[in-house]
């Protein structure tokens, strides 16, 4: 609440339940405090049939979520050997002492269902809460507590919990959602592009959202009913069509995503040449399960002179054209492969700014190069924007060049 953690469960969650049909109808962040954490158990009880709640689950006095439950809702606690076990067993597999406190995460609501967590101590709960009034609504609503650490939760959302919701709020194929995700073009051109085509489809209840972000913009469809499906990827596929190669990724797939997979499937292999996004783009590859079979390494060289040391850039290009330029791109990107042996490799060099900019060089410039055995690509692009969201909008670039190379690969094979 003070502004120093990002809440990113909120877009997780959402999107994986929407994805999977399910629609969210409200959003809560309260700080730790009982009073707050009670009132916003007990508002949404009202009207949801499921409750997810994050944080606030571990041995320290400000995690308050499991006694907050426990006392708005009557529910008593109990002690799980379950649990204990699991919070003794990762202690020891860690090599440090379990603090007294730790077995205070052993104390869960009576009845409720433990999700075990495979990468810290905190258990998972859900717990089935009653409610009253003689609507037609069922009787009651399911409590979901879920740890707040994202590679806690993550992974027990995933794998345990989204199993469990969908045995108990089943969806019967009824609601179907699509992602498209577009790169190159803004979200009011996409808008306008693709508007028309879609006005048909809003007819038959599919549902239209555009959001753009740093580097992409992203086309949500959604419907209900019995023919939601076949709407859906009606209107994908309408979208696909006039919106071509800048369609990059559909539902949860991202752009490093579709390079590994893109990569993987052809055993080619890639490395990298990172000057102002400082290893940004090796590390959204490596983020990615399966990139360890594709990439065969990651440079950065901030400095002239490791883009001389490391890749062979010939000093005398720098000294003619400067280390943001196209001749440098190209010599990093062709000394990089050179170096590696990898079958395509990637450069950038940039201003990121705020200073170092010129009036033939403005801050922003960045200079991207891609090269394979069929010759070396390059681009310049313009992104004035802070250092984070360039750093991001610059690897985004880079990726979609280099998958754009590969897809003139695969044609020219077919041709």
């Amino acid at each position: 609440m003070a502004g120093r953690i990002i809440n990113s469960h909120h877009a997780r969650l959402c999107t994986r339940l929407l994805l999977e049909g399910y629609r969210v109808s409200r959003q809560t962040s309260v700080g730790d405090d009982p009073d707050y954490i009670k009132e916003a158990l007990t508002n949404p009880i009202k009207d949801a049939d499921l409750l997810i709640v994050t944080g606030g689950l571990g041995p320290t006095k400000d995690d308050m979520t499991v006694k907050a439950v426990s006392e708005q809702f009557g529910i008593p606690l109990t002690h799980s050997a379950e649990v204990e076990e699991n919070v003794r067993k990762l202690f020891e597999i860690r090599g440090r002492p379990m603090p007294s406190r730790g077995l205070l995460q052993a104390r869960v609501p009576e009845g409720a269902v433990i999700f075990q967590n495979r990468n810290g101590t905190a258990p998972g709960l859900a717990v089935e809460v009653r409610r009253h009034g003689e609507d037609s609504r069922p009787h009651s609503c399911w409590i979901v507590m879920l740890p707040g650490p994202p590679r806690e939760l993550n992974p027990m959302f995933d794998n345990q919990v989204m199993p469990f919701i969908k045995e108990r709020f089943p969806q019967d194929g009824q609601i179907h959602t699509r992602l498209i995700k577009i790169t190159g073009p803004g979200e009011s051109q996409v808008e306008e592009s693709v508007a028309p085509a879609l006005a048909p489809f809003k007819h038959k209840g599919v549902e239209v959202g555009i959001c753009a972000r740093p580097g992409e913009v992203e086309i949500s469809l959604q419907c209900a009913g019995k023919d939601s499906e076949i709407f859906v990827n009606e209107a994908a596929t309408t979208i696909k069509s006039i919106m071509g190669d800048t369609v990059f990724a559909l539902d949860t797939a991202t752009m490093e995503s579709e390079i590994v997979r893109m990569l993987s499937e052809k055993k080619l292999s890639l490395a990298l040449a990172e000057s102002c996004t400082g290893g940004l783009i090796g590390h959204r590859l490596t983020n990615i399960s399966g990139a360890s079979s594709v990439l065969k390494a990651g440079l950065v060289v901030y400095s002239n002179e490791a883009k001389i040391e490391f890749l062979d850039v010939a000093p005398e290009i720098i000294e003619a054209h400067g280390a943001v330029s196209a001749e440098t791109a190209e010599a990093m990107a062709v000394g990089t492969r050179k170096r590696t042996g990898a079958d395509y490799a990637i450069s950038v060099t940039g201003i990121a700014g705020p200073t170092g900019g010129t009036a033939d060089k403005p801050v922003g410039t960045v200079f991207m190069a891609v090269a394979s055995e069929s010759g070396v690509t390059v681009r310049k692009r313009l992104n004035m924007y802070d250092r984070e969201t360039f750093k991001l909008v610059t690897s985004q670039q880079a990726l979609n060049m280099l998958r754009r190379v590969i897809g003139k690969r695969e044609q020219t094979m077919k041709d």
